[in-house]
């Protein structure tokens, strides 16, 4: 997801790029639109370089995934970051980078790693800030998992609030998708997105999942 950086009027985009053959090794690519102001926002864009990868500061927690679903945020005068890793702690968690600016450079927070926020699977939290108040929705697990691995989750995904930005609640569910046959997805996977609607007291969602017949990847808004 495209943020604009306001000092350099352009678009930046976070990425992971993983090892040949499969999710490991994963290193997080700063890319940046070539053309300046909001227009820019369709491209193209460059590859400026790595930011976060599988180094000496890499942390216990984190495995062979390395470093994945890379989401910046603004907090006060600095900048945050979610990412995820997978092969250290039990199942797919999250930790959190910070950096001065945008740009960086970007370190991992020494304390506070991984965050608590879901026991077994947290992957992608893309955050917005509403009022005084940070939240975060994720591809989730179904609750109470039964073991360290991925299970489908076919109605929900999960969201999280924080009041600082650093500290985050255990996580919660919102329902998206009916059970039986208007579900058009047996996996709810990545949220891409979530926005306050003007004028109204409901919240928009866009969301990618498995379509129960064809498996590819899909999207829908949901409100």
């Amino acid at each position: 997801m495209p943020i604009y950086n306001d000092a350099d009027k352009v678009w930046e985009l976070f990425h992971v790029a993983y090892d040949k053959g499969g999710a490991t090794g994963g290193r997080i690519w700063r890319v940046t639109s070539t053309v300046k102001g909001p227009s820019g926002i369709v491209g193209p864009y460059q590859d400026v370089g790595i930011i976060l990868q599988p180094d000496a500061e890499s942390q216990k927690w984190e495995g062979r995934q390395g470093t994945a679903s890379f989401y910046p945020y603004r907090v006060k005068d600095r900048w945050v970051a979610f990412y995820c890793s997978h092969g250290g702690a039990p199942g797919w968690q999250v930790g959190l980078a910070e950096a001065p600016a945008l740009t960086g450079p970007w370190k991992r927070r020494g304390e506070g790693n991984p965050v608590p926020i879901e026991p077994v699977f947290n992957e992608n939290p893309i955050v917005t800030r509403i009022g005084d108040m940070y939240v975060a929705v994720y591809d989730s697990d179904i609750v109470n998992a039964p073991a360290a691995k991925y299970y489908k989750e076919a109605t929900s995904v999960g969201y999280t609030t924080s009041t600082d930005g650093i500290n985050w609640a255990a996580g919660g569910r919102i329902v998206v998708q009916p059970p039986g046959a208007a579900n058009w997805s047996v996996d709810i996977r990545t949220p891409l997105g979530f926005h306050p609607l003007l004028h109204r007291s409901e919240q928009e969602q866009v969301l990618a999942g498995e379509h129960d017949k064809t498996e590819d990847d899909q999207g829908a808004p949901v409100t």
